[in-house]
Parts: C-alpha cells; structure tokens; sequence
C-alpha cells in the first residue's frame, strides 16, 4: 500500500476548508491531515504534523500570507505550498517569490486541484488557466 501524501489547509473561511477537505480526501494518493483558520495557528500545525503539501489563502486575518508561506518553508522545506487567492499578477508573483509552487484562483480551485497536487508532488510549478493567463497579459503589456 502506497504512503498517501499528508495536506495542510490554512484559510479563514470553515466553508471553503470544509469543501477543500472533501476534495482532498477524493483524490486519490492524497489525504486532509489538519486545517487552520489563521496563520499562526497554521505554521504551529506545519511544526507539529510536518504536512507533504499546504494548500493556504493568499489572505490570512492575523498575519500576511507571504509572512506564514516565508515561515512555512523555513519550519518544513520538503513541503509544497499552494497558493489559492485572486487571479492578479503581484499575488502570484509574491507567492511565487516567497516559495510556493503553485497558484490558483480559489473560485475555480475544485476543477484543478487534483492536477494542482499532482503537479506540485512530481516537483514542478502550477499555475491554473486564469493565474496564468493574468501573469501573461502582465508581461506582454509590460504591467508586471
């Protein structure tokens, strides 16, 4: 039997955890260990469960979500982090920088997050089609 992959969700909304939840739990190779409603509370969940993968909100109420994703990376390296907020591109752009490895409009996040997961597992990038879309027009338009 194959390790499923241990997911960490840290967002302020218990509907939108509960439903990121289910989702997870769904995709095979995946299993929720914990979630948190504030940064804070997140980083001391990541210290204790060491997660494979932490899925967050880009906007946290106690603290930046670029703060905790800084302090994630320095608690758990191995982890990947995946970014769930708006499609704008300095969001994108300063999650990228401050370490994930992924990105996804939270709206339209139930139609990508098993390949999100399965992206960021295999070591690579995720960008979904409207984040992409976003940091492209960016650049093209010299707006980045």
């Amino acid at each position: 039997m194959t390790n499923k992959k241990r997911v960490l969700i840290i967002g302020p909304l218990s509907s939108f955890r509960e439903a990121l939840k289910d989702l997870v739990d769904q995709t095979s190779g995946y299993r929720f260990v914990a979630e948190a409603e504030s940064g804070r509370e997140g980083m001391a969940l990541a210290r204790e469960l060491g997660p494979d993968l932490v899925i967050m909100d880009y906007s946290l109420p106690d603290m930046s979500g670029m703060e905790v994703m800084r302090e994630l990376k320095r608690l758990n390296p191995p982890a990947k982090v995946l970014v769930l907020g708006a499609a704008k591109y300095n969001h994108v752009a300063n999650a990228l920088r401050a370490g994930a490895k992924g990105f996804a409009v939270k709206e339209t996040i139930s139609g990508s997050l098993t390949e999100a997961m399965d992206t960021l597992d295999k070591g690579n990038y995720f960008l979904d089609d409207t984040a992409y879309e976003e940091v492209l027009f960016s650049i093209l338009t010299g707006s980045a």
